[in-house]
C-alpha cells in the first residue's frame, strides 16, 4: 500500500539556484574618441552620458548657438503643436528700421518690413535656419515685451535647468558677453530637442520665408548622414560653433548622440566647426560595437529536481550595445527563478539591462544542459517516508 501511494504522490517541483548573485557587472572598456585640438567639445549618448569631452566647463562666447535658447523660452510661453503657425508676429517700424545698421554689422539677417505679418512659426524658422539675428531681437519683444526683459527670462531659464556656467546677454548671440560651456549646452541641446517643433524646425536643410525666399541652413549636415540640427554659430570672438544630434545604426539599433565644439578656427569658421564635428561624431560612433556579454553555453543557474541535477544555460551568446567604458549589469529574473520543467528546454530568460537607457534590453532563452529523467520508484518511496536521499 505505502508504495502504491508514494509512487502516486506530487514530486515537488524542480529548485533553481542562482550560479552568481545577480546583479552580475560586466566592465567596460574606456572609448578611444578623438577630440578636436582646439576650443571646447563634448559629446555624450541621449541619455546623458559623456563619452568624451575636452575644456567643456570653461564660459566662453556661444554665437548663434545662443538662439537655442532663444526659441526655447519662445517655445515653452508660446507652445506649438505640429503643423500650427502660431499667433501672428507684426514687425514695427523701429524693427525693420535696424537693417541698414545691421548690414553693416555684417550681422546675419532676413529682409523684414514695417507692418508686415509673420507667425510664430516663419519667426522660428527664420530664426534658427537661416540665424537672422534681427528675428531674435523680434521674437524677445513679441515673447516679452523687450530686449532686456527677454534675457533675463533666458538666464531665468538657464538657472532652472542648472546651466551653472551660462550667461546671456542679448538674444542673438553677436553680443560675446552671452556666455556658456559645452556641457551647459548639451543639457540645453537635450532639452529643446525634446520639443517636436524646435527639432522639426533645425532639421529643415532649407525654409521659404515671405519676403527672404529659400533660405539654406547654415547646418549642411542638418538632414544628413542621421545629422539632426542642431545650430552653427560664428563669431571673431566665439569662432566656429555648431552643436548637434545625430543617429546611426550599430548593429541595427540606432543610437543617438548629442555633441557640440566651440571656438573652431581651423578655416572658414562655420566649415571648421561642422569639420571637427564630424571628425568627432565618426571617432565616437567607431567605438561602439556589439558585444558579447554572455558565451552561449554559460550556466545562470543550477536547477535541482528529485535526485538529480542539471545546469541552464543561455541558448544562445547575450550581446548587446552599450556606451563605451561603462559597465553592464546582468539580471536575473527579480521576482523568482523562472519555472523549469522536466524536460530540457526553454526555461526561463535572462535580461541584459545597460547602464542607460540607450539600447533597450538584450535578452537570450535559458536551456536545461541535459535531459532530467523520471525519479526511480525507491526515491519515490524514500521521499515519501521522509528519508530521501
Amino acid at each position: 500500500m505505502i508504495v502504491a501511494i508514494a509512487a502516486n504522490a506530487a514530486i515537488p517541483p524542480p529548485v533553481a539556484l542562482a550560479v552568481a548573485k545577480p546583479p552580475v557587472s560586466v566592465p567596460g572598456k574606456q572609448a578611444a574618441v578623438t577630440l578636436p585640438g582646439q576650443g571646447e567639445s563634448e559629446i555624450m549618448t541621449a541619455s546623458g552620458q559623456v563619452l568624451a569631452g575636452h575644456a567643456q566647463n570653461t564660459a566662453v562666447p556661444l554665437a548663434s548657438v545662443t538662439k537655442v535658447m532663444t526659441a526655447l523660452v519662445v517655445l515653452d510661453d508660446h507652445p506649438l503643436s505640429l503643423g500650427e503657425p502660431g499667433p501672428t508676429i507684426t514687425v514695427s517700424a523701429a524693427q525693420a528700421a535696424t537693417l541698414p545698421a545691421r548690414i553693416a554689422l555684417d550681422q546675419s539677417l532676413v529682409t523684414v518690413t514695417a507692418g508686415e505679418k509673420i507667425s510664430e512659426l516663419t519667426a522660428l524658422q527664420a530664426l534658427l535656419i537661416p540665424s537672422a539675428d534681427n528675428m531674435a531681437d523680434i521674437l524677445a519683444s513679441f515673447d516679452a515685451g523687450s530686449l532686456n526683459a527677454f534675457v533675463a527670462k533666458m538666464n531665468s531659464t538657464a538657472k532652472a535647468l542648472g546651466m551653472t556656467h551660462t550667461s546671456y546677454v542679448d538674444a542673438s548671440g553677436y553680443e560675446a558677453g552671452s556666455e556658456s560651456t559645452a556641457s551647459d549646452q548639451l543639457l540645453l541641446a537635450r532639452k529643446a530637442m525634446a520639443n517636436p517643433v524646435f527639432a522639426q524646425i533645425v532639421d529643415m536643410p532649407s525654409a521659404n520665408l515671405p519676403l527672404a525666399g529659400n533660405v539654406t541652413n547654415y547646418n549642411t549636415l542638418a538632414g544628413k548622414d542621421g545629422y539632426i540640427g542642431i545650430k552653427t554659430g560664428s563669431t571673431g570672438a566665439a569662432g566656429g560653433c555648431l552643436v548637434w544630434a545625430v543617429t546611426r545604426k550599430v548593429d541595427g539599433i540606432p543610437i543617438t548622440l548629442f555633441g557640440i565644439v566651440l571656438g573652431q578656427r581651423n578655416g572658414p569658421l562655420v566649415a571648421a566647426a561642422i569639420n571637427a564635428a564630424q571628425a568627432l561624431t565618426d571617432s565616437a560612433f567607431s567605438a561602439f560595437a556589439p558585444r558579447t556579454v554572455l558565451p552561449a553555453g554559460t550556466p545562470v543557474y543550477k536547477v535541482t529536481w528529485a535526485d538529480q541535477t542539471a545546469s541552464s544555460v543561455t541558448a544562445k551568446a547575450l550581446e548587446t550595445i552599450y556606451p563605451p567604458g561603462t559597465p553592464a549589469q546582468v539580471s536575473l529574473p527579480a521576482s523568482s527563478p523562472p519555472p523549469f520543467s522536466p524536460a530540457a528546454g526553454p526555461a526561463g530568460s535572462v535580461t541584459l539591462r545597460a547602464p542607460t537607457s540607450l539600447t533597450g534590453d538584450g535578452t537570450t532563452s535559458l536551456v536545461l544542459d541535459g535531459h532530467f529523467r523520471q525519479p526511480t520508484l525507491l526515491w519515490r518511496v524514500e521521499h515519501f517516508l521522509g528519508v530521501g536521499r
